[in-house]
This record gives structure tokens, sequence and C-alpha cells, in this order.
């Protein structure tokens, strides 16, 4: 796919050249050469018919103009189609991390469950979440697992849910967490709701 794109930039170059040298013989053709006015020598008459006509430039100018464009436009699709393979392709690189903040992210809920846990360890728990958050967002994800927020649908998966009201609901607990990549949900993350309190 890059061979066929490089190859289309390097066409669209060669004939955007061509093009540029189709218009510079056209001016010289029409604006003679600056002359200089130490060596100044009255030069004969241009006559009419050698001066092609304006409107032919014109209509040169609007048809490379049009090609430009038809150009562009295709050129921007296939960067668009090229980012957006790319973006797929990322994603499936960064799949062992977010393995590894799955993983992380049930250490740390097995830990919390423990009705024995000191604020020490509960401490070194959230220093381990910072710093995997700081090297996820070097690779632009972002873990969604965030609880007592609202409950978004383009960020969360209802799993289960125990509100007594349908206004308003919380996560109140993170089952698996979910993932942003630049911005755009991977992955939603899956929770249990409740009411807003």
């Amino acid at each position: 796919m890059f061979e066929r794109a490089k190859e289309r930039f390097y066409r669209f170059e060669r004939y955007i050249r061509k093009i540029g040298d189709r218009i510079n013989k056209a001016l010289e053709k029409h604006y003679p050469p600056p002359v200089a006015l130490i060596d100044y020598m009255p030069q004969e008459q241009i006559s009419s018919d050698k001066i092609p006509a304006d409107d032919i430039l014109l209509d040169e100018i609007k048809d490379i103009k049009k090609a430009i464009r038809r150009q562009s436009i295709s050129l921007e699709v296939i960067k668009n189609d090229i980012i957006e393979r790319l973006d797929q392709k990322s994603i499936k690189d960064l799949h062992p991390l977010m393995e590894l903040a799955d993983n992380f992210f049930f250490l740390g809920e097995s830990f919390t469950e423990d009705e024995y846990i000191s604020p020490g360890q509960e401490e070194a728990i959230e220093i381990v979440w910072q710093k995997l958050d700081n090297v996820l967002s070097m690779f632009n994800l972002e873990v969604i697992r965030d609880i007592e927020v609202p409950f978004d649908p383009a960020l969360h998966e209802a799993i289960e849910s125990t509100c007594q009201q349908t206004d308003n609901p919380t996560v109140e607990r993170v089952l698996q967490p979910g993932y942003r990549y630049r911005g755009d949900v991977v992955k939603p993350a899956r929770v249990i709701i409740g009411d807003f309190y």
C-alpha cells in the first residue's frame, strides 16, 4: 500500500513539474525576459500573432487548477487511509501494554479487596498506577478506571446495576478497565453502576 501511495505521489510530483514547465514556457513566450539597462538596444516589436491570447492562458491555468484540486483530493484520501491503517496497526501493537495494565488492575483489585491492606500498600499501588499511566500516555493510551464518576455510555459498559433510580447513575465499581487511544475509546470499561450520592 505504501509503495503504491509513494508511486502515486511521485507521479503527481512529476505532473506538477510538467505543469510548472508549461506555465513557465507560456509566460516566457508572452513576456520577454528583462533586459539590462546598460545593454539596452531597442528590440523589434513582437507581432500580435506571436503573443498567445490571454484567454488561452487563462483556460490553461483553470485546467491546471482543476487538475491540482483533483490530485490534492486524491492525495488527501490516500493520506487519511494511511493514517487509519497506521492507527489500526498501532492499536494492535499496544495490546501488550493494555494486557499489562489489565493485569496490574486485577492485582490491585485483589489487594484492595483484602480487608488488611495497609495505607502504605494502598499508597504504593497508587504510585505504580501513576507511573503506569505516565508510560501509557507516552503511547497516547489512557486507562478508563475511575469510580464514583457519572456513568458515560461512551466510556463505560454497564454489566450490572444497583440503581434504585435511573437518573444520574454513577460508576460504583470497575470490573475491567477500558482504554482510550488518542481520545477515541478503543475498549469501554466494564462497570457496575449505582445511584449518585
